[in-house]
């Protein structure tokens, strides 16, 4: 059997707490019980670099972006060690690779149109880096952040058109059992057609640590959102390239 195992992609604007420490120690565990098992295991855990809250812990400690979550990185990884985390590789949203594979899809969802231009106007949560309804409230704040992490906000972001592959998706899930685990999907599926009709994919494009001019392309900046979420495959793409493994 073959096994990916990832914890998050965590946020690289502090030290990592013993939310991050649980959470990879049980990733550790299962990795090493099926490697124990003879089976094939790839074991992901990595940074996050971008985004807002990253970009303003980064002035709060008078540093540049960079500079800041490359000392941070060392930390985590340092943090790891220390604890004995066996994992395959350490991803970072900043590496060159990531960053040129990124750019890959954006072109191709682009020359696809799978992407349009759209004003958001919403309720926005820094600490979550992500727009809130007012059911995620509590008393009007985020129950996860202080109060001043939350605003109203309005953007211009580039959407991803998600339903244009909508009954794909639920026929995917709909025709294999086994592909959500644990099997929860009916709450997926009931969820997914009132959350399908937009998917901002941009996020912050004015953040000096999300511009342009850093990540130099035709796509009009680097998403945050899309940056993390990509760290997933290409993390395959690193292992199939170095080893020639397929998971």
């Amino acid at each position: 059997m073959k096994y990916y195992i990832t914890t998050p992609i965590y946020y690289a604007n502090d030290n990592p707490h013993i939310g991050h420490i649980g959470t990879t120690i049980f990733a550790d565990i299962i990795a090493r019980y099926n490697k124990l098992e003879k089976n094939d295991v790839l074991f992901l855990t990595g940074l996050d670099e971008h985004g807002e809250k990253v970009y303003l812990a980064s002035q709060k400690g008078n540093k540049e972006p960079q500079q800041f979550v490359d000392e941070l990185a060392v930390k985590w990884q340092n943090y790891w060690k220390k604890l004995n985390i066996n994992y395959d590789i350490f991803m970072r949203t900043t590496l060159p690779g990531h960053k040129d594979i990124v750019h890959q899809l954006l072109n191709q969802l682009q020359e696809n149109g799978d992407i349009y231009k759209a004003t958001y106007k919403g309720i926005y949560c820094v600490g979550c880096e992500e727009f809130k309804s007012e059911h995620d409230l509590v008393d009007g704040h985020c129950p996860e952040h202080r109060p001043d992490q939350i605003s109203l906000k309005e953007e211009e972001n580039y959407f991803f058109k998600l339903t244009k592959y909508s009954n794909q998706v639920l026929e995917h899930i709909e025709k294999n059992p086994n592909f959500i685990l644990p099997k929860f999907v009916f709450i997926v599926t009931n969820l997914f057609p009132a959350s399908i009709f937009f998917l901002s994919i941009f996020f912050n494009k004015d953040s000096p640590f999300l511009t342009a001019e850093r990540y130099p392309e035709k796509t009009p900046a680097v998403p945050s959102k899309i940056i993390m979420n990509i760290n997933h495959l290409t993390f395959f793409i690193f292992t199939h390239q170095r080893t020639g493994l397929t998971f």
